[in-house]
């Protein structure tokens, strides 16, 4: 395409595709791919992104702690409160732990 941006934008929504087909292969590979575009262009908003979207495929494995991991790294990149993204990042990260926990009974609200 030869425009970083939109090849990470497009990496990205192919990342998010897969995962939502249960592939988490195919998911995390375009992640990756989207990640080094990232770094190569010093893009700091894609790079953050495409954290959190790792976040969220290892999220849906049950691999909760390497998805808080990567959700870390995003924020670190993405504060929210200097970010929009960052804002839903952190919003979609506790709306996921409240849902956890409440299976397990635990009775949180935010």
């Amino acid at each position: 395409m030869g425009k970083p941006p939109t090849e990470a934008a497009v990496l990205f929504h192919l990342s998010f595709c897969y995962g939502c087909l249960k592939q988490p292969q195919l998911a995390i590979d375009y992640c990756d791919q989207a990640f080094t575009i990232a770094g190569e262009t010093k893009h700091q908003e894609a790079k953050g992104l495409a954290l959190a979207h790792l976040a969220n495929v290892y999220w849906h494995q049950n691999k909760y702690f390497l998805a808080l991991w990567f959700v870390i790294q995003s924020l670190l990149i993405l504060p929210p409160w200097a970010s929009a993204n960052g804002r839903s990042i952190l919003k979609v990260m506790l709306t996921e732990i409240i849902q956890l926990l409440g299976r397990f009974n635990y009775n949180i609200s935010l």
